[in-house]
């Protein structure tokens, strides 16, 4: 199967990870070097670039070498004074531009099942805001992704544009920069916290990797408890988000995306099989049984 970049019929992209940081504050300078560029962003407040501005990597860089790129920014910065409002929010870019299709597709579902877990490190500010909304937040992104894994043979001509660009997870992106862009941190220039959640998107994107088609991801979440999978898909990281309520947030993302893996063309003879798994997960999670309908 043909991987992204030759479906785009783009240059190959080398690193694993793109960073946009937005800030507003005083002092803060316009930086065209060591990787980084600078442009004005029209939700900040303040004029640009001393008191508002937003950095970004000009090309993705390696996993191994994101800190030293944010190091290098921090002391490039070291007389600024931060104000990271509520406006403010770091993006990480995942390159997927060697996924196939349905690599990608595993990756936006992986990621939508352990969403809630994800986003509760990402700051407050950040919850059910209207720039990075939830799947819990906003239905119509699961709709977009019924419609793209339904139609994955027809991927390139499923572009959804602007109305996915501001959920915690945009779609959009792969099209436009062959990556998924998740919006949900909170702004911060912290070296050690923003690599840690670059690496833990990595991870998830590395996980995804390992499965044949979406419904293989969620045979695998059916077979194994919440915990288990999380611990699975985000791999070293995993320890930084547990909580008590994690496999109930777990199952109830289950069932937001229940829709998605029964959108992907399955070979008949598994369809009965595994929709008796899921009526058995159904119950165990005292959720509605109409909901797998």
């Amino acid at each position: 199967m043909k991987k992204l970049y030759e479906l785009l019929h783009v240059k190959k992209e080398v690193g694993d990870v793109g960073v946009e940081i937005e800030c507003e504050g005083e002092g803060l300078k316009a930086i065209e070097d060591f990787g980084w560029t600078s442009v004005s962003d029209g939700s900040l407040r303040g004029e640009f670039p001393k008191r508002s501005c937003e950095w970004v990597l000009e090309k993705p860089v390696l996993i191994q070498d994101v800190k030293s790129y944010l190091q290098e920014l921090l002391k490039f910065q070291s007389k600024a004074k931060f104000k990271f409002s509520f406006r403010t929010s770091v993006h990480i870019h995942i390159n997927v531009q060697e996924l196939t299709v349905d690599q990608i597709i595993n990756m936006m579902y992986t990621y939508l099942l352990c969403e809630t877990a994800l986003m509760n490190k990402c700051g407050k500010s950040r919850i059910g805001n209207r720039f990075c909304l939830r799947l819990e937040d906003a239905e119509s992104l699961s709709f977009q992704l019924q419609s793209l894994i339904r139609n994955s043979g027809h991927f390139l001509f499923r572009n959804p544009g602007d109305a996915v660009r501001y959920a915690s997870m945009n779609i959009s992106s792969i099209w436009k920069y062959g990556s998924l862009e998740f919006r949900g941190m909170e702004g911060n220039l912290d070296p050690d916290r923003i690599t840690n959640w670059a690496q833990t998107l990595v991870n998830i994107r590395s996980f995804a990797c390992k499965f044949n088609n979406i419904q293989d991801v969620h045979d695998f979440f059916v077979k194994s408890s919440p915990k288990e999978f999380f611990n699975a898909a985000i791999g070293d990281r995993a320890v930084d988000y547990i909580y008590d309520e994690l496999e109930y947030d777990m199952r109830r993302n289950f069932s937001y995306t229940i829709d998605l893996p029964y959108a992907y063309k399955r070979p008949v003879e598994e369809v009965t099989k595994v929709a008796t798994s899921d009526r058995i997960l159904a119950n165990w999670i005292d959720l509605p049984g109409d909901i797998l309908e």
